[in-house]
Parts: structure tokens; sequence; C-alpha cells
């Protein structure tokens, strides 16, 4: 494997280990396992048909992939928990301590 492979698929592994990073962060849930497999086969198919190249790409689009997720996914946690403390402050107001 000549040098410039090598630091492809070395950067590909970063991108590929930093979303994964991400996901384990955001929070991992099993449904997501086929999507990623199913992710994985497509990917894995594109570089062995073409270059090498499309494994860096393959990792670069996963990373935002995971990255849009877990922007969503802590989006709609924080939007739950403002929306709990606003319901513990009318129960509050209207006298309702639990």
């Amino acid at each position: 494997m000549n040098s410039i492979t090598n630091e492809l698929i070395l950067l590909s592994l970063f991108f590929y280990a930093l979303g994964f990073g991400t996901l384990a962060v955001a929070g991992f849930k099993k449904s997501m396992l086929k999507w990623i497999i199913a992710y994985a086969v497509m990917a894995a198919s594109v570089v062995w048909l073409t270059q090498p190249k499309w494994f860096l790409i393959g990792g670069i689009v996963f990373m935002l992939f995971v990255g849009f997720y877990a922007t969503l996914s802590i989006g709609l946690s924080m939007k739950q928990c403002i929306a709990e403390l606003k319901e513990a402050r009318a129960s509050q107001k209207r006298g309702d301590n639990n």
C-alpha cells in the first residue's frame, strides 16, 4: 500500500471514529443500527467499485450525518426539558406542589 492510500485510510478512520464518538455522546439507539449497517454496506460497495478517496468522503459524510443527528437529538432534549420547567413553574404558581 502506498503512503497516499495509507493516509487516506487513516484520515477516513479518524472521521468514522469521530462520528461514532458523537453518537456515543448524543445517545445511541438500537434502532439506528440498521441505518448504520445500510450506510456501511453502501459506502463499502462504492469504495470497492471505485477508488479509496471515496472512503474518505464517506467518513466525512458519516460524520456530518451523525453531527446533524446529535444536534437534532440535543435540541429535542432541551425543548422537552424547557417544557417540563415551564410546567413545573405553572404548577408551582397554581399551588400544586407534589
